[in-house]
């Protein structure tokens, strides 16, 4: 109801102290309206009014609300309103309904249905909900923030339904961000912390840590007797149970088990076994190692080891089978056939033991252990050759007009007679035809030129990709560049492909000359052979050139297993012309009298018919069987060779049936013993090859710069790829005084000659040569060098 103003004062009496009580109003009839009334006439005062509905304080002025509160004896305020700014203070606990008989409680937010409910009849104990609402705790005390103490036996203290379920944050330094302990004796069935992703399509992991630091990503303290980590894994494709990445690694671990404890009992560290008879195809252990690393290595740190009976560095030990079936206790297998540089057992022996001691012997299945008795069995080093051609990609001498093989970009490009006349227009100036070349085959590039009317002019004559400029493509390493005279020059150059190339250019460099051309040629080429000579270590058979030789670099003709093989070409049907290796010179023979030896080698006839091996030792000789087909065949003879031999040969032979005969020999084989095997081909480590004839390397070569050389390019083929090293003669006369010069790797690591020229005399050096994996070498020098190179010992790898 509205308050209204008095009509009448009560002023000027007193009430007497005696009475106990100020004011009793008592109307047993009842008042509708308000029972007491106060109401001041004057802005800014109080107004007080008791009804039957409520009691109400209220300020007159409408922007000054009244204020109520209720005090102790003592003054102590128990229920403040303040009047100032409306809010309320209770001292004291707040009691709403009674025990047994709750009521709710709401207290609403800004935002719509934003609310704290307390539902006094949720799920009939009670519950507090937040509803669209969060519960915020800023604890800057010594004290847990929230402390939950719950004796529910079958429910959790915790639960949370939701996308993101939980996020622990610590930023805090010397805390946790998380911990569970359990102190109870606990025989249940329940782990202390469980995870379970339990939805079969799921892909992601059920637990994943990520560690940024140097710390542990994970560390596991086990201090009862039990497994630390238990893996049960029910997969049946994928990795089962441990799969561990490092892709980061450089210098650490990926795993590592160490244990330092003072056991003398028989134990092992790891243990793998596979626990079901019936798993036949199951590996144990199986190790991939595709980098130049080992795939095992053990090393024993103390330096000694049980030395009983049986025992060993490493033991493996076969029981349960009392059985004849056929097992390996180790089985090493190199499951890739171009693998041809690896090893299945490698043995470094330093000491004066046994490298490999065989209690019962060691029985050769194929040929095993054996050590190659012939130089130069991959016909590499070929100090006798001249370079043959063995396939031509573009032959063009100009002596008659085939301009229409090449397409132009020139202003002009004619024919004129015997040779081509070519004008650059303003743009370019080049002619090309299609050439694809073959990486790591060498080739041979050959031009004539000559200036034409309007003078001499920069050319370039090589192999490109495209429309590129010969000298740009590759670094210009298939390209010849010069300039034109007024008469004509021959060019030519040997190079060893380095990309696969797809055709020949002529490029003119200047936009106002011209350039004529003729005898334009791009070969494959290789070292070869014919009249009583052969690769090095290796005889001819003849000497009126009847029986030539090469050296194949051709997937097609040549044997996985050696970089190169030998053709062999008779014109003639005379079977005593053999390509021949003699084994009995003065002091070597006595090696071989009385012992056994076979001789292996694979056969490719191309044309004609009929190849095959033999030993001669002169007294007599075994042939193998004939060989007669376009694939390679594995062939080999064994022969004993007589005590009183006065010659050993072994001899790659045709039967003489056919006139021409080409046939193809790789990996040749001369072991002692009765076997060898196909795939048993080896030849000795770090093999070193006396040259015939002295190698020509460079001849009076002005070196004025830093510079890398290519030995088989160098030496048009008769150093083979990739060598090691090469012992050379020198001779080097510097320009100027003070000036050093270093022979070194491509990589910078030195080789055994260094030089500090304090004189310009001509200087004889005898020098050991190191050259990269490429068989590359490097000539630095702070001075300009006349260097002159021969090459007299080769070192393979």
């Amino acid at each position: 109801m509205a308050l209204t103003a008095p009509t009448n004062d009560l002023t000027g009496n007193t009430i007497a102290s005696t009475y106990d009580q100020l004011l009793i109003i008592d109307h047993a009839d009842g008042i509708v309206e308000a029972t007491l009334g106060t109401v001041s006439t004057q802005i800014g005062k109080s107004a007080l009014s008791i009804s039957d509905e409520h009691i109400l304080i209220k300020g007159v002025d409408t922007n000054n609300a009244a204020g109520f509160e209720v005090q102790q004896t003592d003054g102590t305020s128990i229920l403040k309103i303040a009047a100032d700014t409306p809010a309320a203070t209770l001292i004291g606990a707040l009691t709403v309904g009674v025990d047994g008989t709750g009521h709710d409680v709401i207290f609403y937010g800004d935002s719509p249905s934003s609310n704290m409910t307390w539902d006094q009849n949720g799920n009939t104990d009670g519950q507090l909900i937040l509803n669209d609402a969060r519960l915020f705790i800023d604890q800057d005390e010594n004290g847990e923030a929230l402390y939950i103490d719950t004796e529910a036996s079958g429910n959790y203290g915790i639960s949370v339904s939701g996308k993101y379920g939980i996020q622990v944050t610590q930023d805090l330094s010397g805390g946790l961000g998380a911990y569970f302990a359990r102190n109870i004796a606990e025989a249940g069935t329940y782990a202390l912390v469980t995870i379970i992703d339990d939805h079969a399509s799921n892909t992601q992991p059920a637990l994943k840590i990520q560690q940024d630091g140097a710390g542990y990503g994970i560390y596991i303290d086990q201090n009862g007797n039990a497994s630390a980590l238990y893996i049960d894994s029910e997969s049946t494709t994928a990795v089962a149970s441990l799969d561990i990445r490092a892709d980061a690694l450089t210098t650490g671990r990926i795993a590592y088990f160490n244990s330092n404890s003072v056991d003398t009992s028989t134990r092992n560290l790891v243990s793998i076994v596979n626990d079901d008879y019936r798993a036949t195809g199951a590996t144990c252990l199986n190790l991939r190692q595709d980098s130049g690393g080992s795939a095992i290595k053990a090393t024993s740190v103390l330096g000694y080891m049980n030395t009983g009976a049986g025992a060993g560095f490493v033991e493996i030990t076969h029981t349960g089978n009392s059985s004849s079936n056929t097992n390996n206790l180790l089985f090493i297998k190199n499951d890739d056939a171009s693998s041809i540089g690896t090893t299945g057992i490698y043995v470094q022996q330093d000491s004066t033991a046994p490298a490999i001691s065989a209690e019962g012997g060691i029985v050769e299945q194929g040929g095993v252990l054996k050590e190659n008795l012939l130089t130069n069995s991959g016909f590499d080093v070929w100090s006798n050759s001249t370079l043959e051609t063995v396939s031509t990609l573009v032959d063009d001498d100009a002596g008659d007009d085939d301009t229409g093989d090449w397409s132009t970009f020139s202003d002009s490009f004619i024919h004129d007679t015997d040779h081509y006349e070519i004008v650059r227009a303003a743009s370019a100036g080049r002619i090309y035809r299609a050439a694809a070349t073959t990486v790591g085959k060498l080739y041979k590039l050959t031009i004539t030129v000559k200036a034409g009317a309007g003078g001499a002019d920069n050319f370039e004559f090589g192999v490109s990709n495209g429309d590129v400029q010969p000298s740009t493509y590759e670094g210009g390493v298939m390209t010849i560049t010069g300039t034109s005279t007024a008469s004509e020059v021959t060019h030519t150059k040997v190079f060893e492909s380095v990309a696969a190339g797809n055709r020949v250019i002529v490029w003119v460099t200047n936009a106002t000359a011209d350039l004529e051309c003729s005898d334009m040629l791009l070969e494959e080429v290789t070292p070869g052979c014919g009249a009583d000579l052969a690769p090095d270590g290796w005889i001819n058979g003849t000497s009126t050139g009847l029986l030539t030789m090469r050296r194949e670099h051709d997937g097609s003709n040549t044997k996985k297993g050696s970089f190169y093989a030998l053709r062999a070409n008779w014109t003639n049907t005379n079977n005593n012309y053999a390509v021949t290796q003699n084994l009995g010179a003065a002091g070597m023979l006595e090696r071989f009298q009385g012992r056994t030896l076979t001789f292996g080698c694979w056969i490719k006839v191309e044309a004609g018919v009929n190849g095959y091996i033999r030993i001669d030792d002169g007294v007599g000789g075994t042939s193998s069987a004939v060989h007669a087909t376009s694939t390679y065949t594995w062939v080999e003879v064994t022969h004993a060779v007589d005590e009183n031999a006065t010659t050993l040969s072994a001899l790659l032979k045709h039967t003489g049936n056919d006139n021409p005969t080409t046939i193809y020999f790789s990996q040749p084989m001369l072991v002692f013993g009765s076997s060898i095997g196909e795939g048993n081909y080896t030849r000795p480590v770090n093999e070193v090859v006396t040259c015939e004839a002295a190698i020509g390397v460079l001849s009076a070569y002005s070196l004025s710069s830093d510079t890398d050389f290519n030995l088989e390019v160098e030496t048009d083929g008769k150093i083979p790829k990739g060598v090691k090293a090469f012992e050379a003669t020198m001779l080097l006369t510097p320009s100027t005084i003070d000036k050093y010069f270093t022979f070194e790797y491509t990589n910078g690591l030195r080789s055994f000659l260094s030089y500090s020229a304090h004189g310009t005399t001509q200087t004889p050096h005898n020098f050991l040569a190191l050259c990269d994996s490429n068989g590359v070498f490097r000539l630095e020098r702070n001075g300009t060098f006349t260097v002159s190179m021969n090459a007299i010992q080769i070192q393979l790898r």
